[in-house]
């Protein structure tokens, strides 16, 4: 990893920190940040926990870089953000929609959060770095395409990726929104996990996996979709298509059936 890399997964770094996680020394270490501070791709925070000695000043990714758009569908709400790139998060909304309205006027609405919550920042779209979006469905990662959504199926081999680059011109990432979860666990663990899964359990029920510290999908996105695992035969039919998929006995409006 570069030493970008590192302050990014590490957050608030001391520049003592910093050369022994990139097996840098000091001296060489000291030369790149000061040249990265130079170019305001760094800047310097001086707020690191005191520990006895001299208080450390720590670094983090340049809120001059300009800023990341975060949006995550749920199959009955949205929410947007906006970030800066260390991922403090300096806006945010989130209110209920219905994504079997299909593409257009959801994203339509997703686009208009976007602009207000920018312009709520002080930005516009120049200043958008990146955008990441979240989606309760299998997703083919290389094209951004939403792959046969059992919670969506409005959405089936849309592009929302295509959709925003048409406003933006920052690189647009698609993923499955339990995937993305569990990208979240390792940059707040800062890659100290290198296996493990997360588990999200709403209205579907979706598993995100980490495996030697990368995000595994899957051939077609699909690896975590746990939630349509037939467990009865003869169960109720799901969302689908199938009968007795653990989703329509342990997800969020079967555990409320079960309640009432």
């Amino acid at each position: 990893m570069t030493l970008l890399d590192h302050v990014f997964w590490s957050n608030n770094v001391s520049r003592e920190a910093l050369a022994s996680g990139a097996a840098f020394s000091k001296s060489r270490a000291n030369l790149a940040v000061a040249g990265m501070l130079d170019q305001g791709l760094l800047e310097a925070t001086g707020a690191q926990v005191f520990t006895g000695g001299r208080r450390a000043e720590t670094l983090r990714l340049s809120h001059g870089l300009g800023v990341l758009l975060a949006v995550a569908f749920g199959a009955t709400g949205l929410e947007v953000g906006v970030l800066a790139p260390d991922l403090s998060v300096l806006a945010h909304h989130t209110e209920p929609a219905d994504v079997h309205d299909g593409p257009a006027p959801v994203l339509a609405r997703v686009r208009a959060l976007m602009r207000e919550l920018l312009v709520e920042c002080g930005r516009s779209s120049r200043d958008v770095i990146g955008i990441g979006i979240g989606v309760p469905g299998p997703v083919d990662f290389d094209s951004g395409q939403l792959v046969n959504p059992p919670l969506m199926p409005e959405w089936d081999a849309y592009s929302i990726r295509d959709d925003l680059r048409a406003e933006h011109a920052a690189p647009v990432f698609v993923d499955n929104d339990v995937n993305l979860m569990a990208l979240g666990e390792l940059w707040r663990l800062q890659r100290g996990l290198a296996n493990f899964l997360v588990i999200k359990v709403g209205t579907g029920i979706g598993c995100g996996i980490v495996c030697h510290g990368r995000v595994y999908r899957g051939a077609n996105g699909s690896a975590g979709d746990v939630g349509h695992i037939c467990v009865d035969p003869a169960g109720p039919r799901c969302h689908c298509g199938n009968l007795g998929c653990v989703e329509t006995m342990a997800a969020g409006p079967a555990i409320a059936r079960a309640a009432t």
